[in-house]
């Protein structure tokens, strides 16, 4: 009798051990952010977006709470591919606003497609120089 209640336990915890990963990642790919949102560098306000700048991790775009490794696309509302970002580690990735030419992205919308290892996320950038 044992035997039947211990083979549905290793069922049990083998559904769970697929199942969790799957819902965390969902989890968090819902709590990937793009901060800040719009970014105007340009208004004085620290907290509505700082020019880019490789010493300050609080300057340019960050994406945060992102699971590696992850893509990011950056194209204008037209389709136009601005930037291909890979981010290779875990946590906050910081952008410099810079499209593929290294030329400053200009004030617009954009429409930004985040993949991680098992999720796809669309997300709106608006950007006021």
């Amino acid at each position: 009798m044992k035997r039947p209640l211990f083979i549905a336990g290793i069922v049990l915890l083998l559904i769970l051990a697929i199942w969790l990963p799957l819902v965390q990642a969902r989890l968090d790919a819902a709590q990937i952010l793009i901060v800040p949102n719009p970014y105007r560098p340009n208004d004085g306000n620290g907290e509505t977006g700082k020019p880019y700048n490789p010493a300050d991790p609080t300057s340019g775009i960050i994406f945060t709470n992102l699971a590696a490794p992850a893509t990011i696309k950056i194209s204008d509302m037209r389709g136009k591919r601005v930037r291909n970002l890979t981010v290779l580690t875990n946590g906050n990735f910081q952008w410099n606003v810079r499209d593929d030419k290294d030329d400053p992205v200009p004030s617009g919308s954009y429409s930004v497609i985040i993949r991680t290892p098992t999720e796809k996320v669309r997300k709106k950038l608006i950007i006021i120089r």
